[in-house]
């Protein structure tokens, strides 16, 4: 979870699992010929302008749920969620402001038209600041006349100021012609981050490269690349990233042993480097939460270990008051693993919560004392998407359909079946 809209306006459909893989079957046959012509200067930013700055609007309205994949929630009645078009790689967007019980379809055209864009395994990334400004990106399918009319993907955002009744497209200028995006971080209505996956050679280790604007979409930049980045232990690190400010973020990295680091970067994602955590030295950090950062410079992140037994592991939550410098070891719970899901952030610097392993997470004192509220999947649903606006309000999606709780967990009602 980002940073909470009641503190400025911000916050990620979870975001877990990052991959594309929803796409890797399908495109099999044209990765060959796109990889050829992806030969170039990796570390030369690209600025050019290749906005399209059209205007789309489409809305269909659902009574319930129109099997939606993943959402984005920015207060109790307000949120965003995305939903696959069957026999496409296309995704959906809608807009839900009754709390979940009714959707409105608010695709941007272009994207609507276009069935074969590609995102990341859950669809489109949606991120919204708030009720009215956010930002939908993917990658589009189309072909390149300057390589051969070979099929290419370019990732596209599209923004949006009025609650998603119109769109501006734009293209990010990138120097490949196979690269998806993975996750976007927004600060303001004109500072923003798209994070981007790629693979310079058909054997070669994805890389991942990170874009920023300044004017709202407008115009993008590359900033930095994974590819050849000095102390990095993985090109296939930053699965995510989250920022405070335009100047400092966080990003992950995968490590030996299948550990994880926290990486920070106080350069608006130019430069990076390791921000040491407390840790057991008999454990090992399988995997980091993406934290949730305020404004006053606290931050919150949470990760699971183990100790060498796979049946137990232990969710921990680490706190700074320093925008990120250092970080103490608050509290921590032990859990069975019952599946790799993981996500959770806080709505406020008090209450958070934590869908880790198959189980149900929780504190009320700002992560000093954890509280497993449910042992395995709260809800009757496999592939959960999950998020909390408030102390005593969540919603989760997977196959059954939306749920609700309004006791921070305890117990949940089933608001729509997820069909349409």
């Amino acid at each position: 979870m980002r940073r909470p809209i009641s503190q400025k306006p911000r916050r990620r459909l979870s975001m877990a699992s990052l991959g594309v893989a929803v796409c890797a079957v399908v495109l099999a046959g044209i990765m060959t010929s796109v990889i050829q012509h992806s030969r170039i200067n990796l570390r030369e930013p690209a600025g050019a302008d290749r906005s399209n700055a059209t205007k789309n609007s489409l809305t269909t309205p659902f009574e319930t749920n129109p099997g939606l994949q993943n959402i984005q929630m920015v207060s109790s009645q307000v949120g965003y969620g995305t939903a696959p078009v069957a026999g496409t790689l296309s995704s959906r967007v809608f807009r839900t402001t009754d709390g979940g019980h009714s959707w409105t379809d608010v695709t941007p055209s272009q994207l609507a038209k276009n069935a074969q864009n590609v995102g990341p395994a859950k669809g489109a990334i949606v991120h919204f600041l708030d009720t009215k400004h956010g930002f939908v990106v993917v990658s589009m399918m189309s072909t390149d006349a300057q390589h051969d009319n070979a099929t290419v993907l370019h990732p596209t955002v599209f923004a949006t100021g009025d609650g998603g009744a119109t769109w501006t497209e734009s293209v990010i200028p990138t120097k490949t012609t196979f690269e998806v995006p993975i996750d976007v971080e927004f600060v303001s209505p004109q500072t923003g981050f798209v994070l981007t996956k790629f693979n310079p050679q058909a054997d070669e280790t994805p890389t991942r490269q990170i874009y920023r604007t300044t004017d709202g979409g407008k115009h993008w930049t590359l900033v930095s690349t994974t590819q050849g980045m000095q102390d990095l232990n993985d090109d296939s690190s930053f699965n995510w990233i989250r920022f405070i400010n335009e100047q400092i973020g966080f990003t992950s990295e995968n490590g030996p042993s299948a550990m994880s680091s926290l990486m920070r970067t106080t350069d608006g994602g130019r430069t990076w480097s390791r921000v040491q955590l407390p840790a057991s030295p008999s454990s090992t950090l399988k995997q980091l939460i993406p934290p949730t950062v305020f404004p006053n410079g606290v931050v919150l992140v949470a990760g699971w270990s183990t100790d060498g037994s796979p049946s137990t592991a232990t969710l921990t939550v680490y706190r700074s008051t320093d925008f990120g410098r250092t970080f103490r070891e608050l509290g921590s719970v032990a859990f069975t693993p019952k599946s790799t899901t993981y996500e959770g952030g806080f709505p406020d610097e008090s209450h958070g919560w934590f869908w880790i392993g198959g189980n149900l997470v929780r504190t009320n004192d700002g992560g000093r004392t954890l509280l497993l509220v449910h042992e395995g999947a709260p809800v009757p649903v496999e592939g959960t998407s999950m998020i909390f606006v408030d102390a005593n309000t969540g919603y989760a999606v997977g196959q059954n359909g939306l749920w609700t709780t309004h006791d921070g967990g305890a117990s949940w009602t089933l608001i729509g079946n997820g069909h349409r």
